[in-house]
């Protein structure tokens, strides 16, 4: 299928999981890889710790990218940056991705738990990141909107209030909606073709 992008603009590179292939899947090694190969953004999985931190990792279990067992949401950020997730490397949480990313990288936030999104967007608030960001989850409902996300609504842009297009009034059950869009603050722009993962994504330039 051809990819389809607006005429002039070159597209995204974005590095999955940081640069994963390259170096251990959502760790800081492998953001600061991605860094290293000049992507635009790096796209990120969000989870919460028992104690309540968001961090990067991908499963609900530590099983598949660490040397431990169980779930994420059971074990203390102490206890889950206690784990190897490949080379040394630990399970950061979303204040170091910020700080490493700033002034180097833009970010694409993929919400993986339902009710983080909040918390989310309320630490990259406080963080004053300044990069190009993408919020992005299959969970739409997490997308929705919420108190803290319109308190701060210029770092999000104007995807929380998204223009009504044809065919974008619901969802199927497996997240498929209509033709993809980011949107800028100069309206729709379509950066892929379509497809799920590229719907509920919103795209905000400084």
């Amino acid at each position: 299928m051809r990819k389809e992008r607006p005429p002039g603009k070159p597209p995204l590179h974005i590095g999955h999981r940081g640069a994963a292939g390259h170096a251990p899947e959502n760790t800081l090694a492998s953001i600061r890889t991605a860094i290293g190969f000049g992507v635009d953004l790096v796209e990120v999985d969000l989870q919460r710790s028992r104690d309540g931190r968001v961090v990067i990792i991908h499963d609900q279990t530590v099983d598949r990218t660490t040397n431990g067992k169980g779930k994420v949401a059971a074990r203390s950020l102490a206890e889950l940056q206690a784990l190897d997730a490949g080379k040394g490397e630990r399970i950061p949480t979303l204040e170091e991705l910020l700080e490493l990313a700033e002034g180097r990288v833009g970010l694409m936030l993929e919400v993986k738990e339902a009710g983080i999104a909040e918390l989310t967007a309320r630490i990259v608030r406080q963080s004053r990141f300044s990069g190009p960001l993408i919020y992005a989850s299959f969970l739409h409902k997490e997308l929705a909107g919420g108190e803290e996300r319109r308190s701060h609504g210029r770092h999000l842009g104007p995807f929380w209030q998204a223009p009504e297009r044809p065919g974008c009034g619901s969802h199927s059950r497996r997240g498929l909606a209509c033709r993809p869009s980011v949107y800028d603050g100069h309206g729709p722009a379509r950066v892929g073709p379509p497809s799920s993962r590229f719907s509920g994504l919103c795209l905000h330039r400084q």
